[in-house]
């Protein structure tokens, strides 16, 4: 157990600090908490502590001067600064003097702070086994520069407040960067197959493997799918890259980026990557689109008249004078996914039920190109013209879902998506989306993850098989998924929640 000690001169915050850990389970135990730095130096000198988190501003003693006494009183404690946003310059200071890490009291998290006590448990161990440690004050001082930027970019980007000074940025980019927006492509089929939390967890996985490559970059979330890189001028964004990242990924990926961009046009730098979600919109995916360079001319964007053969004339030739339309490209790409669902609403509004045609909606606004989102309204169109309402469904509604979740029992462990399951049943992947939270009141992919994780968890109960094992023989094929997703959702890792019998069946939350 490393020993962990708390100081604040806020009560609140060390009590919110003490409730938001699970200590004993994460090999912690805490040996007290104190209101400024001097009673906690007391406390030190009595007994040593492995982890020291601290308040910078204290009265009495401040936190950088109690992290300059206690490290020096014992060498190798680790501390974790707490700070508000206006306190960087003071967190730097604590770099220097070698606190490991720092958190944002306003805006706390306890994943976050248990990811960081974790850390100083590893750092705390090497040190114990003879290796290294870190890898040194500076080492931490790029790291505490890193978070500081990744937490100023995101606040910047949520509040629109773009145009502001970049000081916030590492000394790095001085002479300017160069900016990168990365999406994940097929975003929809990706969640279908994996759930919900899978795009998340593959951009952190894209930010760290970033880092690998750039360290002194920037990396943040700007939506499920899709980072934003700041790159230092001296470095460029090669081809490579993207290719080694798919390869490591197994995803497909594309990239809009401005070079050159000096450091003071940050907010105009970031508004012109816009230009990139229109060429990705009506040019493809899976492309490196350099932004401000002449493009070549956008391809052509037919209606799929294997799809409407069947349709009226009138109908085709509406449909076809829509199409030529957005094939300009002279709409933005939101409107142009608004019109298709005004022309789907023209004409089925009034013969499916709302939620229905919700179900429609989603599927064409999530559409990621121009060809795409043209493939699905023809789609759409000729499923319903042909009756595939609820009334002319093949079977009852019941009978739809009993057979559907036969299939889900027998199959769920296989590559298994939503359409394949449509298939199956003999309706559209919309309609049986619609169908199915309609009567199960849930969504397909969340039964789907909650079934695997379910026989993860009676594997790991009743076996001895290796983690990867277990994920295979419960239908991940990425044990790192896998094993992330797992402890998402049960609060535990696969070997944790194997080594925790007493709470392998009860307390866990519900997945």
């Amino acid at each position: 157990m490393y020993k962990v000690m708390i100081v604040d001169d806020e009560p609140i915050i060390r009590t919110g600090i003490r409730a938001s850990v699970n200590w004993e389970a994460a090999g912690l135990t805490m040996i007290g908490d104190y209101s400024n730095g001097a009673e906690a130096m007391e406390a030190l000198r009595r007994e040593r502590a492995d982890i020291l988190i601290t308040d910078i501003k204290m009265p009495l003693m401040d936190g950088l001067e109690l992290t300059r006494r206690a490290m020096e009183l014992h060498p190798g404690l680790k501390v974790i600064l707490m700070s508000n946003y206006n306190d960087f310059h003071y967190v730097r200071q604590g770099i220097v003097l070698g606190a490991m890490d720092y958190i944002l009291k306003l805006t706390l998290e306890p994943e976050e702070l248990v990811a960081v006590l974790e850390r100083c448990a590893e750092a705390i161990e090497r040190e114990r086994q003879g290796a290294s440690g870190s890898a040194g004050w500076h080492r931490q001082l790029l790291l505490a520069d890193r978070k500081n930027a990744e937490r100023e970019l995101a606040e910047r980007l949520r509040s629109g407040s773009l145009d502001g000074g970049t000081s916030f940025l590492p000394d790095a980019f001085q002479n300017g960067c160069t900016l990168a927006a990365l999406v994940i492509d097929h975003s929809d089929e990706l969640k279908q197959g994996n759930g919900y939390l899978y795009l998340s967890l593959m951009a952190e996985d894209i930010k760290q493997r970033f880092y690998q490559r750039y360290e002194t970059g920037v990396a943040v979330a700007t939506r499920e799918n899709e980072l934003l890189l700041l790159i230092p001028v001296a470095y460029a964004l090669p081809n490579e890259w993207k290719e080694s990242l798919e390869k490591a990924t197994g995803l497909r990926l594309t990239i809009g980026y401005r070079g050159g961009a000096d450091a003071e046009w940050l907010g105009s730098a970031i508004r012109e990557l816009e230009e990139f979600r229109v060429c990705r919109f009506y040019e493809g995916t899976g492309a490196i689109y350099r932004i401000g360079e002449k493009r070549p001319p956008r391809p052509a964007v037919s209606l799929p008249a294997e799809l409407l053969d069947d349709g009226p004339a009138e109908l085709r030739q509406i449909l076809e004078r829509k199409v030529a339309e957005w094939s300009s490209g002279q709409m933005e790409p939101e409107r142009v996914k608004q019109a298709a669902c005004e022309v789907f609403s023209q004409l089925f509004l009034k013969e499916l039920e709302p939620k229905l045609v919700l179900e429609y909606y989603r599927d064409l606004t999530n559409a990621e190109t121009l060809q795409e989102l043209v493939a699905r309204l023809a789609a759409a169109i000729r499923e319903c013209a042909a009756g595939r309402s609820e009334d002319g469904k093949p079977g009852s509604a019941r009978q739809i879902i009993e057979k559907a979740e036969e299939y889900l029992a027998r199959h769920y462990t296989e590559e298994i998506t939503l359409q394949r399951i449509a298939d199956h049943v003999h309706v559209s992947k919309n309609y049986f989306s619609f169908l199915y939270k309609k009567h199960t009141n849930h969504n397909f992919i969340d039964r789907l993850i909650h079934l695997r994780i379910e026989r993860a968890k009676e594997l790991l109960r009743a076996s001895e098989l290796k983690v990867y094992e277990v994920a295979e023989q419960s239908g991940f094929n990425d044990v790192k998924y896998f094993s992330k997703l797992f402890k998402k959702l049960t609060g535990f890792s696969p070997v944790e929640y194997r080594n925790e019998p007493g709470q392998a069946d009860e307390g866990l939350p519900r997945t």
